[in-house]
């Protein structure tokens, strides 16, 4: 074999070798680039799960909070219910306090007696009443009308 063509064949090897290293290099960086890959996808698999949670939180908290809205509006009935309870029980009181009183107008222990009941009714009155509403009021100034009607029997018994 002539020096010519050996230095061909050295060349050529060369020149595979260099091109087997520069392969290997852009395996390598393919391998390198499959395993960011890889992560970038368990990142968003990661994310994806932690979206699917909150999700999951969000729908929790509005059930509950659907539960404590019925809840609040069972409460607002039967707070209504024993507003208008109250009410029957306190016109039924002040109708029976001003009898009492016409019936019995020389007892003043008895008149002591139903103002300090008259007293407990209006706290209740005022501690129940419900905001802005208008049978509150209006049963406010039958319960006034009442008392007035109260202390002008007592005065006209004290002057009578």
């Amino acid at each position: 074999m002539s020096d010519e063509r050996l230095a061909r064949i050295e060349g050529t090897l060369g020149v595979l070798v260099k091109g087997q290293a520069e392969l290997i290099g852009r395996v390598t960086n393919v391998e390198t680039g499959q395993t960011e890959l890889i992560g970038q996808v368990t990142n968003v698999e990661t994310g994806q799960a932690e979206l699917i949670g909150r999700v999951t939180n969000v729908e929790t908290g509005q059930a509950e909070l659907k539960s404590s809205v019925v809840e609040l509006k069972g409460s607002v009935v039967e707070l209504r219910g024993s507003v208008a309870e109250l009410r029957t029980h306190m016109g039924v009181l002040h109708e029976d306090v001003i009898g009492r009183i016409r019936d019995m107008a020389e007892d003043a222990s008895l008149r002591t007696e139903m103002n300090r009941r008259f007293d407990e009714v209006m706290t209740n009155l005022a501690d129940h009443a419900i905001p802005g509403d208008a049978a509150d009021r209006h049963f406010a100034r039958a319960v006034n009308d009442h008392e007035k009607r109260i202390t002008a029997l007592e005065e006209s018994e004290r002057s009578g």
